[in-house]
């Protein structure tokens, strides 16, 4: 595959990496953004002997490996407060409110339980998408089935 098409395959199976080799092998990696595998080569600096140009079809015998930016992440999703995942700006408002002023009232912290409830099941809605669009299947207790060659 091009570099391009590479790309493509590999982001729309929602992996943060991806990597060519002299064969033209696509290869996708990296669930995560915090997924470091992709390293395990090291970095070859410009000029060294094993140096490669990336972009050409002659890559040689390395593995040219680039990470996708702005894929989403539910590693990093979930770090974040439940309140940004919900649907309407102004219930996102009231959420962060409630959430901030929970322990002057029973009423926020009740508003606030409620509102981190739906946004925590927004989140799960995306993340189930994003695995189903990735075509990606995940074991029932969180480890990934298949990674892969394209």
């Amino acid at each position: 595959l091009s570099h391009s098409k590479c790309a493509d395959a590999c982001a729309a199976r929602n992996y943060h990496y991806f990597g060519r080799t002299g064969e033209e092998k696509c290869y996708c990696g990296g669930r995560t953004a915090d997924d470091t595998q992709y390293a395990r080569n090291g970095l070859i600096t410009y000029g060294a002997a094993d140096y490669c140009d990336c972009e050409s079809s002659d890559i040689g015998d390395g593995m040219c490996t680039y990470q996708l930016v702005d894929q989403f992440d539910p590693t990093t999703a979930r770090k974040q407060h439940a309140c940004v995942y919900l649907p309407a700006h102004d219930m996102r408002k009231m959420c962060y409110i409630a959430c901030r002023d929970e322990e002057q009232a029973m009423a926020n912290k009740l508003l606030c339980k409620m509102m981190t409830v739906l946004g925590k099941q927004q989140l799960n809605k995306k993340i189930n998408k994003s695995n189903d669009e990735g075509g990606k299947q995940l074991h029932m207790l969180g480890g990934e089935v298949g990674a892969g060659t394209y």
